[in-house]
């Protein structure tokens, strides 16, 4: 959302056609020029069949339109490129499908370009399908320093006072979805082998929407059945602003390879220290600060042990340290930038 209402202060006419409602909609109808509901048939994630008969519907209710450019923001909306005139530019924001490759490469084969959140995603979509060899821009992620800052003490009082915490308690974050892949297991044994008496576990986020909702919920009790005693689950936020301001380090411990961890960037840019797991496009973020990623459960406990015995004023100076690495790298006027860019190149050649 944050790019596309950028675009729209920048003079662009944007004309959302989406899926499901979501947390931002009345965000996106304050901006744009049009915005345009559609229902998918059926319920898989990457299934090209769904994706062509939603595609169908999109074309019909965007027909009118005189874009310049489709943005598509994901490989379900692929069958667009092929139904509508205009050129059609993709976001990679996740790994490449392993099913129906030869649909998915029919439908690639027509999109103008693509941007992918990192050299990492770039790669695998390149290796599966080379067709799209010297078609992949990669464009990281960004975020907005003025939003995404460091608390002041009254709001780090304020934020700890919602959630319950003393205001001597370290407090480790992690946020994300309640999901196997994310890695949840690795943090808790983490926490179980370094917990001194002041440390509070925070899990922030849902079950995870993209699985069968019972398997889900299932697994999101299990965490909660196995968390060390004290840890707080304080659910989904749709801003996680405060809980960074509350929390003295952050940990993202994912096992699959993360396309590009907005979180990383977010919680860094409020301060915050975090620690992340060595896989998919998140050491594209650490460039100066690799000493700050893991591989395994042994790896990461000595890492949350180097940061409790710190104290409070040299985490502050590493957040610090991490916030200027985020603002001088991954601003999001800057991804903005080289996105309206290629969209304006990709429009005036077609």
């Amino acid at each position: 959302m944050e790019v596309t209402e950028r675009l729209s202060r920048r003079g662009h006419a944007v004309h959302l056609v989406y899926r499901n409602d979501g947390a931002f909609l009345n965000q996106y109808q304050g901006f744009c020029a049009s915005v345009s509901r559609i229902a998918y048939p059926g319920g898989a994630r990457l299934e090209p069949f769904s994706a062509a008969a939603a595609a169908v519907m999109a074309s019909v209710r965007a027909r009118s339109l005189r874009s310049g450019i489709s943005y598509l923001n994901a490989l379900t909306d692929l069958p667009v490129a092929m139904i509508r005139s205009a050129p059609a530019v993709l976001h990679l924001r996740e790994p490449p499908p392993r099913r129906y490759l030869r649909i998915w490469a029919s439908l690639l084969r027509r999109v103008a370009g693509c941007i992918a959140v990192s050299q990492t995603v770039a790669d695998s979509f390149v290796n599966r399908f080379p067709m799209l060899e010297g078609r992949v821009v990669v464009v990281h992620s960004g975020v907005d320093p003025d939003h995404y800052r460091p608390a002041t003490e009254h709001e780090r009082s304020a934020a700890r006072s919602a959630l319950g915490f003393e205001s001597e308690e370290v407090v480790l974050l992690y946020a994300g979805r309640l999901s196997p892949d994310k890695g949840i297991p690795v943090l808790l044994r983490a926490v179980e082998q370094t917990q001194p008496a002041r440390l509070r576990l925070v899990v922030a986020g849902g079950p995870d929407s993209f699985r069968p909702k019972l398997a889900s919920h299932r697994y999101a009790s299990w965490l909660r059945s196995v968390a060390p005693p004290g840890t707080a689950f304080v659910g989904a936020r749709s801003d996680n602003v405060s809980l960074f301001h509350a929390a003295d380090m952050v940990v993202l411990p994912s096992t699959w390879d993360e396309p590009f961890s907005r979180v990383v960037l977010e919680a860094m840019a409020c301060g915050v220290p975090v620690l992340a797991s060595r896989k998919g496009g998140t050491p594209e973020a650490y460039e100066g600060l690799e000493h700050y990623l893991f591989d395994d459960v042994p790896q990461l406990t000595r890492l949350i042990d180097q940061l409790l015995t710190m104290g409070d004023e040299r985490r502050r100076d590493l957040g610090a340290r991490m916030r200027g690495h985020v603002a001088e790298r991954f601003p999001l006027e800057r991804a903005v930038d080289r996105i309206e860019q290629v969209l304006a190149t990709t429009a005036s050649q077609h």
